[in-house]
């Protein structure tokens, strides 16, 4: 099966980001949705509009977390329905948006076909893994029965499926470009 990175595709859209704290002053950890497990904090989650711009669809933030529509949101729920946790979002914006958090973490890397930069060997937290990728290629036989998932290693990339690439184009997503990331194996 083929699997592809979802990323922005129009930079004349608007830009997202989420704030560093809610309404109450509580804090929100911005990576909280790139760790793969559940979400359990204050919810809606406040969204900013960083950019004024067209509204699309698909929009990553600066720290890879990913805000959809719930047209988008409902597509992906319908084929990788335990693939992903749905946290209802405030925008001042016209629409209904969501936050999306990948809860399955796949090592699936393939190091030897992919362009990597890793962290030094004496980095205190961080040794050995990848620091910077340039071409990020996955080995399709360790993602059997995923549709949408992280990369170990690599958790800013979001991978979805030949399947669920499809589902998304056939229903004019807009906002989003699929990069192929799989090898033949």
């Amino acid at each position: 099966m083929n699997y592809f990175r979802l990323v922005a595709d129009d930079d004349s859209s608007w830009h997202l980001q989420l704030p560093d704290t809610f309404p109450n002053g509580e804090d929100l950890d911005v990576w909280a949705f790139r760790k793969g497990v559940a979400y359990s904090g204050l919810q809606p989650v406040p969204i900013l509009v960083q950019r004024e711009g067209r509204p699309v669809d698909y929009v990553p933030t600066a720290f890879g977390s990913e805000i959809m529509s719930t047209r988008m949101a409902n597509i992906i729920d319908e084929i990788a329905p335990d693939e992903i946790q749905r946290i209802p979002t405030v925008i001042a914006a016209e629409g209904s948006w969501e936050l999306i958090n990948p809860l399955h973490v796949v090592d699936c890397i393939d190091h030897d076909r992919s362009d990597i930069q890793y962290y030094p060997p004496d980095h205190p937290r961080l040794a050995g893994n990848p620091r910077m990728v340039v071409k990020l290629v996955i080995n399709g036989n360790r993602t059997q029965g995923h549709d949408l998932f992280m990369a170990k290693g690599w958790r800013v990339a979001t991978i979805v499926s030949e399947r669920l690439r499809m589902a998304l184009q056939d229903t004019g997503i807009s906002g989003i470009d699929f990069w192929p990331v799989s090898a033949e194996d």
